[in-house]
């Protein structure tokens, strides 16, 4: 495709290079968007490569190509001090800090988001300044400086909350709570985490309430108040079986989907049209328009081709779902958690089968997966056991070992939160569901969720919604 030679023209091939990004096909978006940057520097249209190179560094981010979408932040940058504003300086401030951090340098990325910061405050942007602190306090944890990490997610959580976004702040509160549990700061656990219920509460968000009541009972645990701690373990099973049991038919919610990018597009397209009463010759307003037109058919055309893809993979995977469901329905009862057998127990199963229930049992009640750093040797020494002799057992009862193992519990908890996303009943973000499921990255949780449905979390959630409004 020729690059076009009027602002117009080269708007619609970002455009059109975002909305490629957002159906998967980066190597289009990426191309698309060289294009774009090429025009700006012919033209030296510094707010057009600004625009361009953030959207690179942001494709290049979600890939994993932190490097490369550090040097393109870095670029937007050298355009932005042309012409500085402290706003935009503290958001790229901050894209860059975060590409350092995915590389694992926090020491470096702690410079940059500190520069954010100071420009954030100078912009009196709140939410900015939410954001820097919040990133800051990410790094200082990483680095192991949790006096700093735990002022600077403080600092967050207030700005959040003078802000208004007490959903963020619900989330440095629960970091705060899960840490004080880990350290046996039992006392200052308890006031962080009733702050954080108080919210939780007003707002609904059930499935961090049932983290707070899960991590309640292990604090009452831990003090030796068993009847307390035996409240909570009651509520947060309670809570989980709700979650997981929900009938979406008697919750459904009406929901219109729009395609904004056809929408901006034509609306581009007779913003084009208007270019007759201009002095532009014809010829020229004929070749747009024509450019237009076959970009606008383009479009469709690969987003019909995308959606029915997308469509049969989503209802072969729900078929598979309801053939399931029907099978448990035959069963008379749910049968209880395995539990853990005792030494001599269960001497009638092979020792393999053993090990293996008694994991599944693990991931079902205590849910050690949620945890990134979660390893096989952890589980091993969790179940008694050597990691070697795990592995074997693994390899036989799941097709993928270890790693298949916990990231099906991860992938069924994310296919939850979607559900309940499609059914607006969850306060958890798209792009934040990876921190709630155990992943390490939100590439990683991309990645691992298309390997297992054939979707990304986005077309999954679509077909999600669209399945919810057609019943």
């Amino acid at each position: 495709m020729d690059c076009p030679d009027s602002l117009i023209g080269i708007q619609i091939v970002l455009r059109e290079a975002i909305a490629q990004n957002m159906l998967g096909n980066m190597a289009i978006a990426v191309a698309l968007t060289d294009d774009v940057v090429a025009f700006g520097h012919r033209h030296d249209n510094d707010k057009l490569l600004i625009s361009a190179y953030t959207n690179l560094g942001m494709m290049l981010n979600k890939v994993g190509e932190f490097n490369q979408a550090r040097r393109q932040f870095e670029n937007a940058l050298a355009r932005i001090k042309k012409h500085p504003e402290n706003r935009d300086l503290a958001t790229t401030y901050l894209n860059i800090s975060l590409c350092y951090l995915n590389l694992g340098n926090p020491k470096e990325g702690l410079i940059w988001a500190d520069s954010a910061l100071w420009y954030a405050q100078r912009s009196h942007t709140l939410p900015l300044v939410a954001h820097s602190y919040g990133l800051m306090s990410s790094m200082y944890q990483k680095l192991g400086n949790f006096d700093a990490w735990l002022a600077t997610l403080d600092s967050a959580i207030v700005t959040s909350l003078q802000t208004g976004n007490e959903n963020q702040a619900v989330y440095g509160m629960m970091d705060k709570f899960a840490f004080f549990n880990q350290q046996q700061r039992y006392d200052e656990a308890l006031r962080v985490g009733s702050e954080a219920m108080q919210i939780l509460e007003k707002g609904q968000q059930k499935p961090l309430m049932r983290n707070a009541y899960q991590i309640f009972y292990k604090v009452y645990k831990g003090l030796g108040k068993q009847t307390q701690a035996l409240a909570y373990l009651e509520k947060y099973t309670a809570l989980k079986d709700s979650l997981d049991n929900v009938d979406f038919k008697n919750q459904v919610h009406e929901l219109n989907l729009k395609y904004e990018v056809a929408e901006k597009d034509k609306e581009l397209l007779e913003k084009s049209l208007a270019l007759k009463t201009s002095h532009l010759w014809l010829s020229v307003l004929f070749s747009v328009t024509l450019f237009f037109a076959g970009l606008t058919y383009l479009y469709f055309w690969r987003m019909k081709t995308h959606q029915r893809n997308i469509l049969d993979l989503f209802q072969k995977e729900r078929m598979m779902e309801k053939e399931i469901s029907w099978l448990r329905q035959l069963i008379p009862s749910e049968p209880e958690p395995v539990p853990i057998p005792a030494p001599g127990e269960g001497e009638d199963l092979p020792p393999s089968t053993q090990l293996i229930m008694r994991a599944q049992h693990l991931m079902s009640v205590e849910k050690p997966y949620l945890s990134p750093d979660f390893s096989r040797q952890d589980l091993a020494q969790i179940l008694g056991t050597n990691k070697n002799y795990l592995s074997q057992a693994l390899n036989e009862a799941e097709d993928g070992g270890f790693r298949s193992f916990i990231n099906k519990y991860r992938i069924e908890d994310a296919k939850r939160i979607l559900w309940n996303l499609a059914r607006q009943s969850s306060e958890i973000p798209l792009g934040e569901i990876w921190q709630h499921t155990g992943f390490s990255s939100n590439q990683a949780f991309y990645r691992i969720f298309k390997g297992v449905t054939q979707l990304t979390p986005k077309e999954y959630l679509d077909q999600v919604i669209q399945e919810i409004h057609g019943k």
